[in-house]
């Protein structure tokens, strides 16, 4: 499954730390999935986005980059956050 998060923080190093608690926390479920090979286990891949304070992006423009962001760290190999931005 897929599916987004929009929050907001300060800066991008808040951002980074909540999506790598979420990729942690999944990592320590370890909930069995047969079926998610090399991993036989619950994966999963983030990608987003950051709007500092100083800049304005729409909606539509920070989901289209957070959706580009997830596929790259699906084509990397999952399990992984990727950063739009870098």
């Amino acid at each position: 499954e897929e599916f987004g998060v929009f929050s907001m923080f300060e800066d991008s190093e808040s951002v980074a730390n909540y999506v790598n608690m979420i990729l942690t926390t999944v990592r320590e479920t370890n909930i069995k999935h047969a079926f998610n090979n090399p991993y036989s286990v619950i994966t999963v891949s983030i990608g987003y986005s950051v709007c500092p304070a100083n800049e304005s992006k729409t909606f539509a423009l920070m989901y289209e980059q957070a959706d580009k962001a997830l596929y790259h760290s699906k084509s990397l190999g999952k399990n992984r956050a990727t950063n739009f931005d870098e």
